[in-house]
């Protein structure tokens, strides 16, 4: 049923539970559902928190490639305009 645990044992739990708090059951319940959900509040917020910084990161990984051709472009423009020194042969050689 929840995990392996069987009807029997449900109603053994709630035997014991009931024997130990008693009239205070409710309180304790209650308590424990606080907790329970105060804690996946707290996933909740490190899950968004991670899955944002990892976006941030894809994006900037995703740049990449046109940052590297904007420059390769750059260069490219760098040589077409510089030819380098001319070299003009002598003369009746």
């Amino acid at each position: 049923m929840f995990g392996g645990i069987g009807y029997a044992e449900m109603m053994l739990i709630a035997g014991v539970a009931v024997l130990l708090f008693g009239s205070k059951l409710p309180e304790v319940a209650r308590s424990v559902g606080q907790s329970y959900t105060q804690f996946r509040r707290g996933l909740n917020d490190i899950q968004t928190s991670i899955k944002d910084e990892l976006d941030k990161e894809i994006d900037e990984v995703k740049k990449i490639p046109h940052e590297l051709e904007k420059a390769y472009d750059e260069i490219e423009n760098e040589d077409e305009g510089d030819a380098g020194p001319s070299f003009d042969p002598p003369e009746g050689v």
